[in-house]
């Protein structure tokens, strides 16, 4: 689950709208590749809340393309990727110790 600020937590037809305006957004008028590649880190975010993982990757990856010089845009993707991680780990871990006590 990706860390979210501390209010209240997004609906996913809040998500649903977040994504909607990011989608509705003409990246073609923006004069600036960190504008493109923050908006698209933004997208894939809401992706990810949404357990779209696999659109969640391809638009990180998609952003940081775009400007591998946006911090934010890097920060998100380390932070979703090592939550898919730890959640392999956790599985792995559980798979375990089912077999242990078995």
């Amino acid at each position: 689950q990706i860390k979210r600020s501390p209010t209240a937590p997004a609906s996913q037809q809040d998500l649903l709208a977040a994504l909607d305006v990011i989608e509705g957004v003409n990246m073609r008028i923006m004069n600036k590749p960190e504008h493109k590649a923050d908006i698209l880190s933004h997208k894939a975010h809401i992706f990810a809340m949404l357990g779209r993982s696999e659109d969640s990757m391809k638009t990180f990856s998609q952003a940081i393309q775009t400007n591998d010089q946006v911090p934010g845009a890097w920060a998100l993707w380390a932070q979703y990727s090592d939550e898919l991680f730890q959640n392999e780990v956790d599985k792995a871990s559980q798979e375990k110790i089912s077999r242990w006590t078995e």
